[in-house]
C-alpha cells in the first residue's frame, strides 16, 4: 500500500493497480492502524473518505508534492500532540521493530546485546508485531505508533508496511531496512527522500559468503531469478551477522547526530 498526501492533508491509500493483481494483494497492514474511515471509490482505489482525494490527481512518488511530506507531519504531530526532541549524542535513541509473523529478525537478541555494546548510553527499544493484518496491542494506535516513530534517531526493520510510519519520523532521522532472501525491492526509497530520511538497506543473500557486499542490482538480480515463489520469499526471516550491519549503523547515527 501506498500512503500519500496532499499539502492540504488529503491522504491516499493506494493499493496495488495492476488490473492482474490488485484484487490479492491489497497490503491491509496500514488500512487500520490509520483509525479513520476508508471509501472504496472503485476496484483500484481507497481514500479517506473525508477529503475525497481520487487517483485521478496522483503524479508519481508517494506524495504528490515534495514538501507534503513536511506538511503532513507537521499537521500530524500538532493533532498527537506529538513534540519531538531534538537529536543529542549523549541520549541516542535506536528503534528496533520486528514481525512475529513472518520476516522476523533471525537473531534480534543478538543485535540488542551488540548495539548496548558499542552505546552503552543509548536507549534501545524493542517493538514487537504480531501480525500485519491484525493491530491489536495497545501500543498499535495511531498515535503510539506515530510518537514511536517520532522519537527515534535510528529504526531497525524488515522491508514492509511499517516503513509507511516515517511520515513521522524526524526529518534527518535514519532507517535501515533489512531484506530476506530472494526478495528485494525498494518501493519505500522514494518515500525516505521525501521526508527527508536517512536510509541504508542489506540484503539477506543466497550466498552467504558475500553477504553484506551484494550491489543493488545483484539483489535485484537474485530476486527476479527466483519471481515465481516472490510470495513465499518474502515471509523468509532475515538472517544477518554483525559485521555486515555495524558500519551501516554507525554511519546512519553519525548521520543522524550530526549538528547541520
Amino acid at each position: 500500500s501506498r500512503a500519500l498526501a496532499d499539502v492540504d492533508g488529503g491522504f491516499i491509500v493506494d493499493a496495488y493497480v495492476n488490473k492482474k493483481i490488485h484484487k490479492k494483494y491489497w497490503n491491509r497492514a496500514f488500512f487500520p492502524a490509520m483509525e479513520w474511515p476508508l471509501e472504496v471509490i472503485n476496484s483500484t482505489a481507497m481514500v479517506m473518505a473525508y477529503d475525497k482525494i481520487t487517483t485521478k490527481h496522483y503524479q508519481g512518488g508517494w506524495f504528490q508534492r515534495e514538501s507534503s511530506c513536511s506538511s503532513f507531519r507537521e499537521r500530524m504531530w500538532k493533532n498527537l500532540d506529538i513534540q519531538p526532541r531534538k537529536s543529542s549524542k549523549k541520549y541516542t535513541r535506536i528503534g528496533i521493530v520486528n514481525r512475529n509473523e513472518s520476516r522476523a529478525l533471525a537473531d534480534v537478541d543478538m543485535l540488542i546485546q551488540k548495539l548496548h555494546r558499542k552505546y552503552p548510553g543509548a536507549d534501545i527499544n524493542l517493538r514487537a508485531i504480531d501480525s500485519e493484518y491484525k493491530l491489536t496491542r495497545s501500543d498499535d494506535s495511531l498515535e503510539a505508533q506515530a510518537k514511536w516513530f517520532a522519537d527515534k534517531d535510528l529504526v531497525i526493520l524488515a522491508h514492509g508496511a511499517a516503513m509507511s510510519n516515517v511520515v513521522f519520523m524526524r526529518p534527518g532521522s535514519s532507517l535501515l531496512e533489512l531484506y530476506p532472501t530472494y526478495y528485494f525491492n525498494d518501493m519505500f526509497w522514494v518515500l525516505m527522500k521525501q521526508c527527508g530520511i536517512h536510509h541504508e538497506w542489506y540484503y539477506d543473500g543466497s550466498n552467504k559468503k558475500s553477504r553484506g557486499k551484494y550491489t543493488e542490482k545483484k539483489a535485484r538480480a537474485e530476486t527476479e531469478d527466483n519471481w515465481k515463489d516472490r510470495m513465499k520469499n518474502k515471509k523468509r526471516d532475515i538472517n544477518f551477522r554483525w559485521k555486515d550491519v555495524d558500519h551501516i549503523i554507525d554511519h546512519l547515527l553519525k548521520k543522524s547526530l550530526s549538528k547541520k
